[in-house]
C-alpha cells in the first residue's frame, strides 16, 4: 500500500472515530448548538492546519491547540481521549474547545501511527509534543498528506454553519 493510499485510510478512520463520538443527528437546544460549534470549529482547524503547521511550526502549533483546550484541570483534550476509550462523551465538553482537542488528537495519532511517539503519549500531549520538537523537520513532511486528506473530510462533511452534511 502507498504512503497516500496510507493518509487516506488513516484520515478516514481517526476522523470518524472523533464524528461518531457526537450524535450529529441529534435534536433541540443547546445540544445543536454545542454540537455545531464543535463541528464548526473542527471544520476552521482542519482547513487551516496544514498552513498553520508549515508557518509556524509543527510543535508551535500544537502548543496552541491544547492552549485552546482547555485549562490542565479541565482540559477537553484529555477527556476526549477517555472518551475515545470507553466510546462515549460528555456534552457538557462538546462546544469549540472540543474542535481544537479534536485537530490535535487527529495529529498526535497520526504522530503514533508512523512510530514518531508511543500510544501512552496520547494521553500526555505535553510529553507528545516534547518528542516531537526535535523530529519537526522530518515529522512535518510526513504528515502534511495526511493533514489534507482530513481537510477534504471535514469540507465534505461540514458546512460552514457547523451542520454535519454527509453520513457515512
Amino acid at each position: 500500500m502507498e504512503v497516500k493510499e496510507k493518509d487516506i485510510l488513516s484520515a478516514i478512520e481517526n476522523y470518524e472515530s472523533i464524528i461518531s463520538l457526537i450524535n450529529v443527528g441529534g435534536s433541540g437546544g443547546t445540544s445543536d448548538n454545542r454540537r455545531n460549534a464543535f463541528l464548526r470549529s473542527l471544520r476552521t482547524r482542519a482547513r487551516s492546519g496544514p498552513g498553520d503547521i508549515m508557518t509556524n511550526g509543527l510543535s508551535t502549533q500544537l502548543l496552541f491547540l491544547l492552549s485552546k483546550s482547555g485549562k490542565s484541570e479541565s482540559n477537553v483534550y484529555v477527556k476526549l481521549v477517555e472518551a475515545l476509550k470507553v466510546g462515549s462523551i460528555e456534552e457538557k465538553i462538546i462546544g469549540d474547545s472540543l474542535g481544537y482537542a479534536a485537530y490535535l488528537y487527529l495529529v498526535l495519532k497520526r504522530c503514533v501511527e508512523l512510530g514518531f511517539i508511543g500510544e501512552t503519549d496520547l494521553g500526555k500531549p505535553i510529553s507528545a509534543i516534547k518528542k516531537l520538537v526535535d523530529k519537526e523537520h522530518i515529522v512535518t513532511p510526513i504528515i502534511i498528506g495526511y493533514l489534507n486528506e482530513i481537510k477534504k473530510l471535514a469540507s465534505a462533511t461540514i458546512d460552514e454553519k457547523g451542520n454535519y452534511i454527509l453520513k457515512s
